[in-house]
């Protein structure tokens, strides 16, 4: 159905269908207890709350997909740059926000692509890393988050990092939360690590 909606209904009923679909999850999912995982929403109302208290701007998104975050902040932050390895969903979110100059869809790994766009980028950036393989059309491959961190912590700006999809790691390809937390203690000591919502949580305090 969202597919449907992006496809033929102009933006501006795209956002309302999008709200009211968004305010039904949530509904439900407060209603049920807050079951695990939460919907997109919570994720989303958490970018926000990181972006509004850390003073961030720029929002650099690894993993496209059908575009649901980006939709989700497009108002929020001067600049937005998502990657996308696989190309069907490159093409989709070209397509999708063609109209938005503020907004780039850029084909690649996550990994390779980083470095460029975060010299392109101003600013303090809120990374939201979902570059990770989750079934259907997504890109296989092996787990990027290490090589997504490190292309970050070799920028001397104190970013805010958020990784989705928490309760994977430590599982297959995925590193551990605990190697996570060791890697980035490596690089400084000054950072708040967090779970909340299926989302780590990494802020610096640089």
């Amino acid at each position: 159905m969202k597919q449907l909606i992006k496809k033929f209904i102009p933006e501006s009923i795209q956002v309302l269908i999008f709200n009211y679909l968004n305010s039904r999850d949530y509904r439900k999912w407060i209603s049920g207890g807050k079951p695990f995982p939460p919907p997109n929403i919570v994720k989303q109302k958490m970018v926000v709350e990181f972006a509004n208290s850390h003073g961030t701007h720029a929002l650099v998104e690894t993993g496209t997909y059908l575009g649901n975050m980006i939709f989700a902040q497009k108002k929020n932050f001067k600049e937005i740059y998502s990657i996308e390895l696989a190309e069907i969903f490159y093409k989709l979110g070209v397509k999708r926000f063609k109209n938005h100059k503020h907004i780039s869809i850029v084909l690649g790994n996550s990994a390779e692509r980083l470095p460029e766009i975060i010299n392109r980028a101003h600013g303090k950036i809120l990374f939201w890393l979902d570059g990770h393989y989750s079934g259907g059309d997504t890109a296989d491959s092996a787990c990027p988050v290490m090589d997504e961190l490190e292309a970050i912590m070799n920028d001397r700006r104190s970013h805010v990092i958020l990784i989705d999809d928490a309760r994977c790691f430590g599982e297959s390809d995925y590193p551990s939360i605990e190697e996570i937390t060791s890697y980035v203690r490596d690089h400084s000591q000054e950072f708040d690590l967090s779970i909340q919502d299926d989302v780590i949580r990494i802020v610096y305090q640089k």
